[in-house]
């Protein structure tokens, strides 16, 4: 995974969707 376009990813409103549900399970993080 690129980390620039993770951190893209992150600040666009998608990302609300996923932190909203579990993404430490999606992520791995």
């Amino acid at each position: 995974i690129d980390i620039a376009n993770l951190a893209i990813f992150l600040s666009s409103p998608q990302a609300d969707l996923i932190t909203g549900q579990d993404v430490h399970c999606d992520g791995g993080w």
